[in-house]
């Protein structure tokens, strides 16, 4: 597509954005619920990757969450084995994101340590 009436580049892609890149609800929707998947082998590491791609498709998608959206949507995705921690993360007024998600890598890395130790 050629944009011939605009001389602002910014405008320019501003139009070509808009005309390409269509943001559907449908498409929102896809996004935000991958973004609550956890991956079946409750690799955190993995799932932190994971989250953070997913998190960065969502905002492409125009939308922009503050941190503690993306904190729920985060401990949300957490299996049950690690309730007791993520609800103290959740105790905690005010933690980041990438906070909670040490809070939690740490204590994964902390229980795959124990059963490597008991094998």
């Amino acid at each position: 597509m050629y944009v011939e009436t605009e001389d602002d580049p910014a405008r320019i892609w501003s139009i070509l954005h808009d005309q390409f890149h269509p943001t559907s609800d449908v498409t929102l929707a896809q996004a935000l619920r991958y973004i609550l998947c956890m991956a079946d082998d409750g690799d955190i590491e993995a799932h932190i990757h994971d989250f953070t791609a997913k998190k960065r498709h969502v905002e492409e998608q125009g939308i922009v969450f503050t941190n503690i959206v993306y904190c729920i949507f985060f401990m949300l995705s957490m299996p049950m084995t690690y309730q007791m921690m993520v609800t103290a993360i959740e105790s905690q007024a005010g933690v980041m994101l990438k906070v909670a998600q040490n809070h939690l890598l740490e204590e994964w890395q902390k229980c795959k340590g124990d059963h490597a130790e008991d094998s």
